[in-house]
């Protein structure tokens, strides 16, 4: 039971990390496009 708990709790916090990074890098495209217009 434990083991599943992990896992499942290793799981949210990779797609966690990854949602984050996403929006990070959108962020970013978004700034230098931004900056690109200037």
């Amino acid at each position: 039971l434990e083991k599943e708990y992990l896992a499942k709790r290793t799981k949210e916090q990779e797609e966690a990390i990854e949602l984050r990074v996403s929006t990070y890098f959108y962020l970013t495209l978004e700034l230098i496009s931004v900056f690109d217009r200037i």
